[in-house]
């Protein structure tokens, strides 16, 4: 990936390697920020930003008390700690990743899109302007917490499970339509074309990865225990609802684009502030 961009950098991206593609285009917008969702955090994540920037370091300390106040932890202490459970680390990942958008902001640099993968969605608002510093982090903790009491409720015979698979949202949709053993298996992420992260019942998700598998085609499951962004997770809403009512939504400064919102990946730029919305 570094070198990709090294060579994105310097011009040669198009003649070498296999990993970037690039195109002519009268006049390139910008760069688009890209938030990722849960599955990227790691040992130590943060730790040497927090060393090495001022302005990381700020922000997070901003962060850390919002943390403190709405959920009773330190996002600090546990960065310290290398201390990531499931919960922890969700909400570290958009404290973070509000760090580095504020490092980026202040060394001058604008995105000129925004996309929100996942839970990434969260800083993402953050960064396109939808959400304040602390509505985001309020939003992140109560939708972490709620999720692991749910997830810690449920016994192994009715948890939900989640995977990334080689198949287009048509072809998901027809395959579980064909099989009502694969019943309750939803879309949760719109990863690309042909590649969609599903959710659902864990033996009906673990049918769909055992199937593909057998046909060659791609297949993982996730480490989670739960069924994001699908209505397994209905029974939490209004507590997530109560939690997150006094937030502000705010109008977008750039354009910002879902993963998890089916045909719903445009541009947002004239949103009204009333319109914005959360993505559970």
């Amino acid at each position: 990936a570094l070198d990709g961009l090294r060579r994105l950098a310097d011009g040669t991206a198009a003649t070498a390697g296999p990993t970037v593609h690039t195109a002519d285009a009268p006049d390139r917008a910008g760069a688009v920020w890209l938030y990722s969702g849960f599955g990227s955090q790691h040992r130590a994540m943060g730790r040497d930003m927090l060393a090495l920037s001022p302005v990381f370091a700020e922000s997070l300390r901003a962060v850390d008390a919002v943390v403190r106040r709405e959920g009773g932890w330190s996002v600090l202490d546990r960065i310290g700690d290398d201390d990531f459970g499931t919960e922890a680390a969700q909400v570290t990942i958009t404290a973070v990743q509000i760090a580095l958008t504020d490092v980026l902001t202040a060394a001058g640099l604008r995105p000129a899109a925004v996309v929100g993968q996942s839970m990434g969605e969260i800083a993402a608002a953050y960064a396109a302007g939808g959400l304040s510093m602390e509505d985001a982090v309020t939003v992140a903790v109560h939708r972490a917490r709620l999720m692991a009491e749910s997830e810690a409720g449920v016994d192994d015979a009715h948890r939900g499970a989640m995977a990334v698979v080689e198949l287009g949202a048509g072809e998901l949709d027809e395959l579980v339509s064909a099989d009502p053993s694969l019943a309750g298996v939803e879309p949760a992420v719109y990863a690309a074309p042909g590649m969609t992260t599903v959710g659902g019942p864990a033996d009906a998700v673990a049918a769909v990865v055992a199937r593909l598998e057998a046909e060659g085609r791609f297949a993982r499951t996730l480490n989670v225990r739960g069924a994001g962004h699908t209505s397994m997770l209905d029974p939490i809403l209004g507590e997530l609802w109560a939690e997150a009512s006094q937030i502000t939504p705010r109008p977008l400064r750039v354009p910002l684009a879902s993963t998890v919102d089916r045909g719903r990946a445009v541009s947002y730029t004239h949103l009204r502030a009333h319109e914005t919305s959360l993505h559970l």
